[in-house]
């Protein structure tokens, strides 16, 4: 079965061989990407992390993805990936990621909320316990990285994964403007802490 996807994939832009014994019916036909997917599942989306961890079916760096073709996707999703970039390291890593796309495809990225964050934080609103529906214990959480999170997750080298760039819904519009994606719209968060904007590669 598991070559059977194997060889499924590598028909739809996949370059090498698949972790998991993935559900054929949940994929589809269509390469649907879920990009720094950490453990977390969509419907039909093929999970890709830099670890070996549950739940990732590639293992790939989301800023090289070198086991994807270009022109090969029909949706990428990238929830809380980009912020650990580099602030010079930004629009290099959507234009790779929109390179990936077929034209028409769509992406949605969503990152931590920056005129959200200062707007609490200028309110004197710092603390999980003032805002309730926050996963985070504070604002420096939203703005630096969860470092108890990132040491589950990456041990000695969570330092590396800490946030970098800050963004807000009109910066990151423009970068997605930037790496040639259109019709950019503002859609549902998948965090309360986030922006979230979904767009075509035009």
């Amino acid at each position: 079965m598991l070559e059977k996807i194997k060889l499924m994939f590598q028909g739809i832009g996949i370059k090498k061989s698949l972790n998991n014994d993935h559900n054929k019916q949940d994929c589809g036909a269509e390469l649907k990407l879920n990009l720094g997917s950490n453990d977390v599942r969509y419907p039909g989306f093929l999970n890709v992390d830099i670890r070996q961890i549950p739940n990732v079916d590639l293992v790939d760096d989301v800023t090289k993805l070198e086991k994807i073709s270009e022109n090969s996707a029909s949706e990428i999703i990238a929830h809380n990936i980009l912020e650990h970039m580099p602030y010079d390291k930004t629009m290099v890593c959507l234009r790779l990621w929109v390179s990936k796309l077929k034209k028409g495809g769509s992406i949605i990225v969503g990152v931590p909320d920056g005129e959200l964050i200062f707007n609490r934080y200028n309110k004197g609103i710092v603390t999980r316990k003032q805002y309730r529906n926050s996963p985070w214990k504070d604002v420096i959480h939203s703005i630096f990285g969860n470092m108890e999170l990132l040491r589950q997750w990456h041990g000695e080298e969570a330092e590396r994964y800490m946030h970098k760039t800050l963004f807000c819904e009109s910066f990151l519009k423009s970068c997605l403007g930037e790496a040639g994606i259109g019709h950019i719209v503002k859609v549902r968060p998948n965090h309360p802490d986030n922006v979230t904007l979904k767009g075509i590669k035009l």
